[in-house]
């Protein structure tokens, strides 16, 4: 590949990732009207985003468990 080609799919996988996040931020939005205050919420990186907080959290506490975690690496 020549230089230029890199830079554009360099360019093309930042736009990408820029507008999955978005997609997931728009998401949360949607989500975050029906979450309930009291409740536990939990917010991050990647790390948070895949960590199964929700399914651990089950019979753990009576408490809804909510988790909005958002990776900054994700590409598609």
């Amino acid at each position: 590949m020549d230089e230029q080609a890199i830079k554009q799919f360099r360019d093309y996988m930042i736009e990408a990732g820029r507008r999955n996040r978005e997609q997931k931020y728009e998401k949360y939005r949607r989500l975050n009207a029906f979450c309930e205050k009291g409740q536990i919420l939990f917010t991050g990186s990647s790390l948070m985003e895949y960590f199964p907080v929700v399914e651990m959290a089950q019979g753990l506490t009576k408490k809804k468990v909510y988790n909005r975690g958002v990776g900054g690496g994700d590409f598609l």
